[in-house]
């Protein structure tokens, strides 16, 4: 998980539904909704993702409001995390993103077509190796 601020203990649950889901498993799907939406993040994130990422300019991340009246749920796969996260990402000379604050395998759901698909599921961090194993039930 990626800022787990140490976190040793998260809840899985699962999203099913018929509705359109955005896949993320390249940068440029994340570009492309930040084209699509953007939501000018400057001067909320330009110190954090500076010391981050060197670069100095406009940053924008995607509006998830105005994702939400496109898509029915957003999925960052594992491959769009890891290829992606805490790198900038660039969408013109003056302007860039960057995937973070999202754990891998995330899902962003409005509910009006896509809906939990199941119980919450208890998830424990192993140490040392960044995995989760599920919690045994009493």
């Amino acid at each position: 998980m990626e800022d787990s601020l140490g976190w040793e203990q998260a809840t899985v649950i699962p999203v099913r539904g018929t509705g359109r889901t955005f896949e993320i498993p390249i940068p440029d799907d994340w570009l492309s909704l930040c084209r699509a939406f953007p939501l000018e993040v400057t001067a909320s994130r330009r110190d954090d993702w500076f010391r981050v990422t060197g670069r100095d300019g406009r940053w924008v991340i995607p509006d998830w409001e105005r994702v939400a009246e496109q898509w029915d749920a957003v999925h960052l796969a594992v491959q769009g995390y890891f290829s992606s996260a805490t790198r900038a990402l660039h969408l013109d000379p003056d302007t860039a993103s960057v995937i973070a604050g999202c754990a891998r395998q995330h899902h962003l759901a409005d509910g009006r077509r896509t809906r939990l698909g199941g119980p919450a599921a208890g998830m424990a961090a192993r140490t040392g190796n960044d995995s989760w194993t599920p919690l045994q039930s009493d």
